[in-house]
């Protein structure tokens, strides 16, 4: 089962902004490249603990952490 999100958008255009690969992104966030990559897949839901370490990691404020928590909110349940 994959869940629908914006994350992997989100993830795509703050790596693009700040020259980074997945790797360096998930280093960034302190996470494994593999548990970044599910969450942007879709195929694990965000985790709040998650989405905390994403906004401090970036030092994330007002519209820019609401703008996280948008994307990261599940539209559908796809079958896999």
């Amino acid at each position: 089962m994959r869940i629908e999100n914006k994350l992997n958008e989100w993830f795509e255009e703050k790596r693009k902004e700040e020259g980074l690969n997945k790797e360096q992104q998930a280093e960034k966030i302190g996470i494994s490249l593999s548990l970044l990559s599910h969450y942007a897949n879709g195929t694990r839901e965000p985790s709040k603990k998650f989405l905390r370490k994403v906004v401090e990691a970036y030092n994330l404020k007002g519209d820019e952490e609401k703008d996280l928590y948008i994307a990261s909110l599940t539209d559908v349940e796809i079958e896999k």
